[in-house]
């Protein structure tokens, strides 16, 4: 059993540069349960020339897996889709409610 609480952030994000730094990669999780977050992402120091964006998002009531159904998305598997991004040092970002979302830029 999780407990609930009220002052938890709305946007979990963690990011790390590997040891050559050249690729950055970050996961930001909106823990919302209604409405979209905006975010800005900048990378400090950092210019990507390649970019990659994953996102995975699903009404919160969904569910996914053999062992649970099919699924219950429109009978579609819920899985990460690829979504715009550009490779640029900052750039404005939509979250879905209780969605995730993986970048992984290059230099």
């Amino acid at each position: 059993v999780v407990k609930a609480r009220s002052n938890a952030p709305l946007l979990m994000a963690r990011a790390g540069r590997s040891t050559d730094g050249r690729r950055v990669t970050a996961l930001l999780v909106n823990r919302a349960v209604e409405g979209e977050l905006t975010i800005e992402l900048t990378f400090d120091g950092f210019v990507p020339t390649k970019i990659s964006c994953q996102l995975l998002a699903a009404p919160l009531n969904a569910t996914n897996g053999p062992v649970l159904s099919r699924s219950v998305q429109k009978g579609a598997p819920v899985k990460p889709r690829e979504i715009s991004c550009t490779p640029s040092a900052a750039q404005t970002l939509t979250l879905p409610a209780g969605s995730i979302l993986s970048v992984v830029a290059e230099s």
